[in-house]
């Protein structure tokens, strides 16, 4: 698996251009882990070269669609009580058309998922890694 995030392209880039390796990362334990390999991709962009399994993949992407789940359900619980609180309280809340009230809890439901999915993994990643 390749993964291209900007922070690991910029240490390429400044390991490349003083030609040196850098030192071994550290996690918060103070445990040692040596320095990821990178490589340039035909579009010339860096690229961390990651050794993952199979399984640690499945398990990654189990966590992520597990807090997708979760942010779609916390978004849709908010989304529908903001929803049935604005159709009694607010007259002119009752007046919007159907498409503009779907558009609001779109806005509550996408980012709550989004987030909740992206907590998840990152999760996933520090069990690997900083355990």
């Amino acid at each position: 698996m390749t993964i291209t995030p900007p922070l690991y392209k910029a240490l390429h880039l400044a390991c490349h251009h003083h030609h040196h390796h850098p030192a071994p990362l550290v996690n918060h334990e103070g445990t040692l882990y040596s320095f990821p390999a990178f490589s340039i991709n035909a579009y010339g962009l860096s690229e961390l070269q990651l050794d993952l399994t199979d399984d640690q993949l499945a398990a990654h992407s189990a966590a992520s669609w597990r807090g997708l789940l979760e942010g779609t359900a916390f978004g849709t619980a908010v989304a529908t009580a903001g929803s049935l609180f604005s159709h009694r309280r607010f007259p002119g809340y009752q007046a919007l058309p159907n498409s503009l009230k779907a558009l609001g809890a779109i806005i509550v439901i996408a980012p709550a998922a989004a987030i909740q999915a992206e907590r998840r993994g990152l999760e996933y990643d520090r069990t690997q890694w900083y355990a």
